[in-house]
């Protein structure tokens, strides 16, 4: 897995491994590709891949105006995608049930990750270019866990 200009994958990876699911989580991992200079057309920041056990990042999510707790927030919701299986209900896939919704909130930056992003969303997928990503907010774990992150 190459390393990612700012975010190393699988530091984040190990320890949210580590503290969320003791460990149990075998996967690959990888950023995705970056696209032309042009508005991006997916808006998925990741994504979970069963057949071939990976999760893939969005690049978007690596550069410094990222918060950490925003690129873990994002790996962890992969993460629980490998420990709750999609399901087949009354003709559709179920992929957020209540039981990968409750395991996606015990993740401590749950709330703060979403708003982010939410506050984000629309700068984080149009085209690059002299655009500002608004600071976090509330977060006082973020600024600890950013300096263990950077690479």
């Amino acid at each position: 897995m190459p390393p990612g200009k700012v975010y190393h994958l699988k530091t984040l990876f190990d320890w949210i491994n580590r503290d969320y699911f003791s460990g149990s989580v075998r996967c690959k991992l990888a950023w995705g590709r970056v696209r032309a200079a042009r508005v991006r057309r997916v808006r998925q920041l990741g994504r979970f891949e069963p057949r071939a056990n990976r999760i893939v990042l969005n690049p978007v999510l690596d550069q410094p105006g990222v918060p950490v707790f925003v690129v873990a927030s994002v790996l962890h919701h992969e993460m629980c995608h490998a420990v709750v299986p999609a399901k087949r209900r009354s003709g559709y896939t179920e992929f957020h049930g209540p039981e990968f919704k409750a395991l996606e909130r015990k993740f401590r930056d749950y709330r703060a990750a979403r708003d982010w992003v939410r506050a984000n969303r629309k700068f984080l997928f149009q085209a690059p270019k002299n655009h500002v990503i608004l600071p976090s907010r509330g977060v006082a774990a973020a600024d600890a866990m950013s300096q263990l992150f950077l690479f």
